[in-house]
């Protein structure tokens, strides 16, 4: 009974504040987030006479490989440690 009067008493009080907010609408980037993504695939797909592509997705993978590698290397020596006789953590 205490808990259900204390529960309408801060319902009141939220409605309460959330009357005092003014309306609003939401800018345009909110509504329509894909907007600016599909701008930018736009503008980087016209610059394809001054770039080269496909050299730039191999540089990407690349790199992207070799982070993964060295990190996967990293795995495994960390989990290798925590074995008895190998590393240094047991």
């Amino acid at each position: 009974m205490i808990v259900e009067w204390l529960m309408t008493v801060s319902a009141g009080f939220t409605e309460w504040v959330a009357s005092l907010m003014p309306d609003w609408d939401p800018p345009g980037w909110m509504t329509d987030p894909l907007g600016p993504v599909v701008t930018g695939i736009g503008a980087g797909a016209s610059m394809g006479a001054w770039v080269d592509w496909t050299a730039v997705g191999v540089i990407v993978g690349t790199t992207t490989l070799v982070f993964a590698i060295a990190f996967g290397i990293k795995l495994v020596r960390a989990i290798l440690s925590y074995v008895p006789l190998i590393g240094g953590a047991g």
